[in-house]
């Protein structure tokens, strides 16, 4: 090697070195297009690893972007890893430690994970219900819930529920419990089970020959109508509910389990992460249904990419910047 080269090598080997040292070895490396948060967060999260972990479902990876996007603008170490499978095996990775942050809903928490049964009719108690045990026996965390219950109800257009006299589902329970009422319920096709719980709250039986599965792709065409279909059991994030004119009867049998999605957090975690509950809470508060139901379309109807709409969300939202 001549002396030019060697010189060079020498150079462009100290400014490495000189570089290197600059950056301590333990501050972690953001990336290049790491959103920044509008609001003070507490300078003792940055650089706090955490794992976020979310099922395989559109909603699911939608709120899991949300959560990485806003934890790495708030200076977080963040591994990110995403529709990891159903939500048993997200809640197993979780508490094995493989997993230290993820969005659940409130319902499946109690029913699917606490396995218990009579959920409180009441969101808020529910929710205080799931956070109070799941803490006692697991160690995990709940945030404060979003406002939106991403559950099922029963929709029915304004012309049939006032022709017919129903609007809650005790009305309906009973027209569905008396053949000469014509009253028809449309489920989806890929469960065509879903009106055992309507049947259970108001302690009647609910007649087959009443009940018509079609295609889930389907339904809110038919129930518009009318005709085929008066009334249809639907999940509330159905993106084409944002633009049908329907109506959902009032619940007053408590019949469908609320799901309010909520962060989970590990409790280790949790107490290295200083902050972290003022960081989510204005982000909870703003998930409502017509939001999320929004943001979902986007996924599903539109193709676009989870991340992509959940930063452009957060931005839109006032809650970061680019």
């Amino acid at each position: 090697m001549n002396a030019r080269r060697l010189a060079a090598v020498v150079l462009v080997g100290g400014l490495a070195v000189s570089c290197a040292a600059d950056v301590p070895e333990d501050e972690p490396v953001q990336p290049l297009d790491a959103l920044t948060w509008e609001s003070d967060v507490d300078a003792e999260l940055a650089g706090v690893p955490l794992a976020v972990g979310s099922p395989s479902h559109p909603v699911d990876e939608l709120l899991g972007w949300i959560a990485v996007e806003a934890l790495v603008a708030a200076g977080v170490d963040v591994t990110d890893d995403l529709a990891v499978g159903d939500t048993q095996a997200t809640r197993e990775a979780q508490l094995a430690g493989l997993v230290d942050l993820y969005w659940e809903t409130t319902g499946t928490g109690w029913l699917a994970l606490l396995r218990e049964i009579g959920p409180s009719d009441d969101p808020f108690q529910l929710y205080e219900d799931v956070r109070d045990e799941d803490l006692d026996e697991n160690g995990i965390v709940w945030l404060p819930p979003a406002p939106a219950d991403t559950g099922v109800g029963v929709v029915g257009s304004p012309e049939v529920i006032e022709d017919r006299g129903i609007s809650d589902l005790s009305g309906l329970a009973a027209a569905l419990a008396e053949p000469q009422e014509g009253a028809l319920v449309c489920v989806s096709s890929a469960d065509p089970a879903g009106l055992s719980a309507l049947a259970e709250a108001a302690d009647t039986r609910v007649r087959p020959r009443l009940v018509n599965p079609v295609a889930p792709d389907r339904l809110i065409e038919l129930v518009e109508d009318g005709t085929f279909c008066p009334f249809a059991l639907v999940e509330r994030l159905t993106p084409s509910l944002a633009t049908a004119d329907l109506e959902f009867l009032d619940d007053d049998l408590g019949a469908f389990v609320a799901e309010q999605p909520a962060v989970t957090i590990r409790e280790d975690s949790h107490d290295t992460a200083p902050g972290i509950d003022d960081l989510f809470e204005p982000v909870s508060a703003a998930l409502d249904i017509d939001t999320l139901r929004t943001l979902v379309g986007r996924i599903t109807e539109d193709d676009e990419d989870p991340r992509d709409v959940a930063r452009d969300w957060l931005v839109e939202e006032g809650l970061a910047s680019r």
